[in-house]
């Protein structure tokens, strides 16, 4: 089997918004506010993550809902880690 490159893209989110996953392999949702913050209405809870592993050769070009805790005080902050392949 041959070997497949790759590359990870750390983003970091402050505000509600749509997340374009853009052909990403896989993808982690990790919560560093102190605001629950939702992934298509799927509550992170503050220094949680939730992963989305995607098989060998697999892509999404999926576009999900970000949303925040708006309670006064709390911080919105949403790091997103994506891997996406790397054509060589």
């Amino acid at each position: 089997m041959a070997m497949k490159k790759y590359t990870l893209v750390f983003q970091t989110w402050g505000a509600a918004q749509q997340i374009d996953l853009g052909g990403c392999n896989s993808v982690t949702f990790y919560n560093t506010g102190t605001a629950t913050a939702y992934i298509e209405q799927t509550p992170i809870p503050p220094g949680g993550s939730i992963p989305v592993l995607g098989n060998d050769c697999e892509i999404t070009n999926d576009v999900l809902q970000l949303t925040f805790d708006t309670t006064a005080g709390l911080v919105q902050s949403m790091t997103i880690i994506k891997k996406s392949y790397v054509n060589s």
